[in-house]
């Protein structure tokens, strides 16, 4: 079958549509392969990854040769620009999309230069101009919505976050201040041991404090007693006092009375 029976049977259109849908199957498998190396760079102290684990142990050969690594940013991307999944590096898989749009706006535009070559009807170039379109939406969508670009940017930073501040800042302890280190620690430790034999005197002074107070209450509670036994006791005796005091008067009055009764 000749061209000109391709572009009349519409087959031209097939071949796009199949080139948009590899394109999209590459920009999922790109959005799960940056997926899994986000997930990696989460903990990169535990990670099984071995590139990230040889880039590393090649980062600590440096300080263990004394070395030191100034611009962990290009460490970084040289070991990026470096990896390779499935034979492509990092940056093809993060450009598939562009890639694959001009490859179907280049099939698009072959296709016209034929048509218009053999003498296509106008309704021929209506029908792929807007099927190229849709593809090239679908396409579109596919790169918003598998967002490599922003998760390459998230992997890097990543990398680098750690490496710089993490395992850069503890190579150089070990390697290039090993005596300050080893002092800090005394000095530490030192400390510690101060701040424990104090919180172990204040606890002891607290309980001895505790107890003192407990033996205060006790005296005080006793006295208490004793104060309010001698008021009762006091209000006993004042009570037989009245007592007498009122027979003793009552019996005056009646001697009185019996005295009077005498006379009369």
């Amino acid at each position: 079958m000749d061209m000109k029976a391709q572009l009349e049977n519409y087959n031209v259109l097939f071949v796009l549509m199949g080139i948009c849908a590899f394109a999209v199957l590459m920009k999922a498998v790109s959005y799960g392969m940056f997926h899994k190396l986000l997930w990696d760079s989460n903990q990169m102290g535990t990670t099984r990854n071995r590139w990230m684990k040889a880039m590393m142990s090649k980062f600590e050969a440096y300080y263990k040769l004394h070395i030191s690594v100034h611009n962990v940013e290009n460490f970084v991307d040289r070991y990026l620009y470096h990896y390779r999944f499935l034979g492509l590096s990092l940056q093809t898989w993060e450009n598939t999309g562009y890639y694959f749009s001009g490859l179907l706006l280049a099939g698009t535009g072959l296709s016209c230069f034929l048509a218009g070559y053999y003498g296509m009807t106008a309704e021929w170039f209506w029908v792929t101009g807007l099927v190229s379109l849709l593809l090239l939406c679908v396409q579109g969508a596919s790169e918003l919505f598998f967002d490599t670009h922003k998760c390459l940017r998230m992997f890097r930073i990543q990398l680098i976050d750690y490496m710089e501040n993490t395992m850069r800042a503890r190579l150089e302890n070990e390697y290039f201040n090993q005596e300050a280190t080893k002092q800090y620690r005394r000095e530490y430790f030192e400390d510690t041991q101060d701040a424990a034999a104090t919180a172990a005197a204040l606890e002891e002074g607290n309980g001895e404090g505790v107890a003192a107070k407990l033996s205060a209450l006790n005296q005080l509670k006793e006295l208490l007693e004793t104060f309010r036994e001698e008021m009762k006791l006091d209000r006993d005796i004042a009570g037989k006092q009245n007592a007498l005091s009122e027979q003793t008067a009552a019996e005056k009055a009646r001697l009185f009375e019996e005295i009077l009764e005498e006379y009369m």
